[in-house]
Order: structure tokens, then C-alpha cells, then sequence
């Protein structure tokens, strides 16, 4: 709460990286840990059932809504996380929302964005990611593609865009399913895409094609292994409205070397993948 420029505002950093956070977020026993909590948590995938989320007209993140020229991403604080980033970076603990232009299905996926300038943010869509295939369906059309960027909500909400869930799954019923309790959403007024009603700060925005706007170079970001993502061009994203809370908390997750998240990290992956394989036939 201490940031230079920035008096005032807050970031909550590593919103899930100790044993206690994980177990209010999972709500697995007290003491479970290495193998038995992996176990535990595949066989809780087991009973998995969707909740989908629900449509709502109103939260706290409409408390304060910028449009056009008000847009200004120079108000939130976005440091510069490691010494060689590329440079500052707003969006690393939130989750982006994207929907697919020919099957109308909607993608939530934790993507860094670096800012560029007051109106400007990068949106780092690896490839292979759901959310490059369905960036590159709306390029493919001519269009530009719509998101929307939530920059703090419930850890659930990221958690759910960083898990891998199954062909065909909706990462916001994955989410529910998580929480044990569906999202209220509100419908973003310009793009149609849900965010969540309370969420601490969303873009909305759409990501620029690259005949209509040149990419720019987005990097080069700190990995968790301590070394450095290559920088290279990118389409940016335009952000055409801002909607946050009073005096917003902005989420960091900034990439460390060997973080273990307080002796539960890593099981909800490794639970997933035991469970896609078990489910496949392999022995």
C-alpha cells in the first residue's frame, strides 16, 4: 500500500500462495498435504457438476464507471515487477474473458498485459491457448476481438481461468463448481462479454487487429524459473470503458522462482491431470 505515484492504492499480491489461502479457496481438511490432498482433490472432480453463473443488472464494480475520454489506466498502480521486465504491467492476477465467434462459447483465461499508455494495455494470448484461437477467429472475420479484463476478484475467478478444464467445459461453471456458489455476472454494455459484478476493477475493450492497428512489442516478462520471457509484437488491446470499485485492490501475481504456495501447490493440476488420465483408460 505503499507505491510510489500511487498514494493510496493498494495491491494484493499472491492472493493464493500460502497453505491457509489454498484451503479457504479448495476447502480441503486441515493437515492434507502432498499425495493425499492430490488424491482428494481428483476425487472431487469426480462429482463434479456445473454451476453456471448468473446474470445481474448491478454490483460494486459499477460504483465507478469511465467511458471514452475518461478512460485512464494511468490511475491504477502497475509496477514494474522484476528488474527486466519489459514494462510495467497491470493485468498478472486477474483473468480475461474472450467468447468464440463461431460457437459462442466463452473463454476465461489468466493473460499478462502490460500497459502502454493511458488507453492501451498488451494482452500476452500464447499461442496454443484458447484464447489466441479465439483472438485469431474474430482476425480471421476482419473484426476486432472483444474482451474484457478483470484486474481483482475472487481468487476463484483466477484460479478458474488458469485450471486446465476438460474440452467443452465453461471455465465460469468450472468456477462455481470451485466456490460452491455461481458468479453473478454483469453484461458488459459494449462488448456483450460477463464480468464479474464484484470484481474490484474491469477493462473493457476490444483487441486491435493488426491491419487497423501495428502490434507492439509486449515483454520481456520474469518466469518462475528465473528467467526471462522473450519480448515480441503483439496485437494491443484499445480499452473503450473502465468500471471499478471505490478505492479498488488491485491483484498481483507476479511470477517467482519456486513458490509452493505454503506446501499445497501444484495438487489442483497434478489431481487433473490423474483424473484425465485415469478417465482415458491409460494404465
Amino acid at each position: 500500500d505503499a507505491i510510489d505515484g500511487h498514494p493510496g492504492a493498494r495491491i494484493a499480491v499472491h492472493s493464493f500462495d500460502s497453505y491457509r489461502r489454498m484451503q479457504l479457496i479448495y476447502g480441503f481438511p486441515d493437515g492434507l498435504r502432498g499425495t493425499a490432498l492430490t488424491l482428494w482433490w481428483r476425487d472431487r472432480l469426480d462429482a463434479y457438476a456445473p454451476v453456471p453463473p448468473v446474470i445481474v443488472e448491478d454490483g460494486p464494480v459499477l460504483q465507478n464507471v469511465l467511458d471514452g475520454d475518461a478512460v485512464d489506466l494511468l490511475r491504477f498502480p502497475a509496477p514494474v515487477w522484476h528488474e527486466h521486465d519489459g514494462g510495467p504491467y497491470l493485468a498478472t492476477g486477474g483473468a480475461s474473458v474472450l467468447r468464440d465467434p463461431e460457437s459462442g462459447r466463452l473463454n476465461v483465461g489468466c493473460y499478462r498485459g502490460m500497459r502502454y499508455d493511458a488507453k492501451t494495455i498488451g494482452h500476452h494470448l500464447a499461442g496454443g491457448h484458447n484464447g489466441q484461437v479465439i483472438r485469431d477467429r474474430w482476425f480471421a472475420r476482419g473484426e476486432n476481438c472483444p474482451v474484457v479484463i478483470s484486474l481483482g476478484n475472487d481468487p476463484s475467478f483466477t484460479l478458474a481461468g488458469a485450471e486446465n478444464v476438460g474440452f467443452g467445459q465453461n471455465e465460469l461453471e468450472f468456477g462455481g463448481f470451485l466456490r460452491g456458489a455461481p458468479y453473478e455476472m454483469i453484461t458488459g454494455p459494449r462488448t456483450g462479454l460477463p464480468f464479474p459484478a464484484t470484481a474490484e476493477v474491469v477493462l473493457e475493450g476490444e483487441i486491435l487487429h493488426p491491419d487497423r492497428e501495428p502490434k507492439r512489442s509486449e515483454g520481456p516478462w520474469g518466469e518462475g524459473l528465473g528467467y526471462y520471457a522473450s519480448a515480441f509484437d503483439q496485437p494491443a488491446v484499445r480499452i473503450t470503458a473502465v468500471y471499478h470499485r471505490d478505492d479498488p485492490i488491485v491483484m498481483g501475481e507476479p511470477t517467482l522462482r519456486f513458490r509452493n504456495r505454503g506446501a499445497a501447490g501444484g495438487f489442483a493440476q497434478t489431481a487433473r491431470r490423474m483424473h484425465m488420465l485415469e478417465r482415458s483408460g491409460l494404465e
